[in-house]
């Protein structure tokens, strides 16, 4: 709905990879996938943990708030306790490209999860996304998050519930970091001025492009379609920024996470609070310039209520 995940990363050509080495790498990452999988279906938390990397640069992004591990574990294993079973499909699934050690994995998927005192909760659509990096010769989940809308399916109430960096010193990091945000802030400053070419500008045009929101898995058109109508509806926004949190992959791949909130004015007169908004930026570095190859974006919007003159 609204532009503003950023994925940054300065490399060669996307296509880098032979069609057969992707094949390869393919069926290496789905059996990884079909691992955690497997592991969410019959509620052994140990077995869908297992292949997510326990770094203090791993982030997990549910539905408006960013985890880290450590939150993730904490989180999801009184959940698993309470399960029965769940039941997974996977609709579609992408895998692009980003070298031959780093492939984002995105599925449109629906979930049905059992618990143990009876009730079930569907989880559809469910728009699911992984960052694997290949390390030791392994590939593990170094990034990943999930956007779904929730319903139960019975009456009782549901209770809510990287690569190795020691190749970047903190110098790097910092030359990424201030590098990447002028891209992430013309994204925010011209989606609040409502500018629509500015603020999909850093956005790369490319079959490899993915945007995840609302449940929804989008390429490059449909993420500048749809905006295009939010757009015209828009009169103006803004947003506060909470947190900012960068993750990196290598000197051309980087992962910006904004987390935030929004106020959106539209031009019927209507206002929507906008809280709370996390969105996942991929950058990549191509010819000399940063571009996003991946967005993510993950809010509860509502509207404002105005109230009645006195």
């Amino acid at each position: 709905m609204l532009p503003f995940i950023v994925l940054s990363c300065n490399r060669k050509p996307l296509n880098e990879v032979s069609e057969k080495d992707k094949e390869i790498i393919k069926a290496d990452i789905k059996a990884v996938v079909d691992t955690i999988v497997k592991g969410c279906e019959d509620a052994n938390f140990d077995m869908a943990m297992g292949p997510w990397l326990n770094s203090p640069d791993f982030v997990y992004i549910i539905n408006g708030y960013i985890l880290s591990y450590q939150d993730l574990e904490k989180g999801m294993k009184p959940i698993f306790d309470l399960l029965l079973n769940q039941k997974v499909t996977i609709i579609s699934e992408k895998f692009s490209f980003l070298d031959k050690s780093t492939v984002l994995y995105t599925a449109n998927t629906k979930w049905i999860e059992n618990f143990k005192d009876g009730h079930s909760v569907l989880l559809d659509p469910n728009a699911w996304f992984i960052l694997f990096r290949k390390i030791d010769n392994t590939w593990k989940a170094i990034y990943g998050g999930e956007s779904y809308i929730e319903k139960p399916l019975t009456e009782l109430p549901v209770e809510p519930v990287t690569t190795d960096n020691k190749t970047l010193s903190n110098q790097d990091k910092e030359v990424l970091i201030t590098s990447t945000k002028p891209v992430l802030y013309q994204i925010i400053e011209n989606s609040e001025s409502g500018n629509l070419d500015k603020a999909v500008e850093p956005y790369l045009n490319s079959p490899e492009f993915i945007a995840v929101g609302n449940g929804q898995v989008l390429d490059f058109t449909g993420f500048k379609e749809g905006n295009k109508q939010y757009f015209d509806a828009l009169d103006n926004q803004k947003f506060t920024e909470k947190d900012l949190r960068y993750t990196f992959i290598d000197n051309k791949t980087v992962i910006a996470t904004w987390c935030g909130t929004g106020i959106a004015n539209l031009k019927d007169g209507q206002k929507l609070n906008i809280d709370p908004y996390v969105v996942t930026l991929v950058f990549i570095k191509m010819d000399g310039v940063w571009k996003v190859i991946y967005t993510h974006e993950s809010n509860l919007i509502t509207p404002v209520e105005t109230q009645p003159i006195k």
